[in-house]
């Protein structure tokens, strides 16, 4: 009985100092860094930190540049053709093909830019990851409706269980590419 339960805590005391001995190493396979060189780009061009990026990049595509939704959203950061067309009108004054978006330097550049813009409006990076998640229209309306904002700036409930989640992914997602790659 004795040894068991002195195996069971040598165990425990085991598994705890690899984990921690062990701990970025381990989280860096479950959170990587990929298209460095876009991403860094992109994050000087627009004034995104990087780990902003690699979040929204690791939640919405998980580094698959060909990946497309059911919403027919696109590529890593999974711009629809829609949100592509309107920033290229609006904010760059370009014309690129749609087929251009699945390009990693393309996705990057314009994901980068809408999210440094949804910042920008919003003043709070929640409200941007929510209108980057379910879009600006439906995010205007929580700010309008007192059950979801009581100032009309910032969300003290995301309506949408979805979005929710997003939003949470996305921030716990930066903070450990914060603590793992940029501090």
């Amino acid at each position: 009985m004795f040894y068991r339960f002195f195996l069971f805590i040598f165990s425990g005391v085991l598994l705890t100092f690899l984990v921690m001995k062990f701990q970025k190493p381990i989280l860096k396979i479950f959170y990587p860094i990929e298209f460095c060189d876009i991403v860094s780009e992109a994050s000087e061009a627009y004034g995104v930190e990087k780990e902003l990026i690699y979040a929204i990049i690791k939640c919405e595509s998980g580094f698959n540049p060909n990946a497309k939704s059911k919403a027919n959203a696109i590529g890593l950061m999974q711009l629809t053709p829609d949100t592509f067309e309107w920033l290229q009108k609006s904010h760059t004054h370009q014309k690129l093909d749609l087929e251009e978006l699945s390009a990693p330097k393309t996705n990057i550049m314009y994901g980068s830019l809408l999210i440094s813009i949804l910042r920008e409006k919003y003043c709070d990076e929640k409200v941007a990851l929510c209108a980057y998640n379910a879009g600006e229209t439906v995010v205007k309306r929580w700010l309008n409706n007192k059950d979801f904002s009581l100032n009309g700036k910032t969300l003290n409930k995301i309506p949408y269980k979805e979005t929710f989640k997003y939003v949470r992914r996305v921030i716990s997602a930066k903070k450990i590419y914060k603590k793992l790659y940029f501090e």
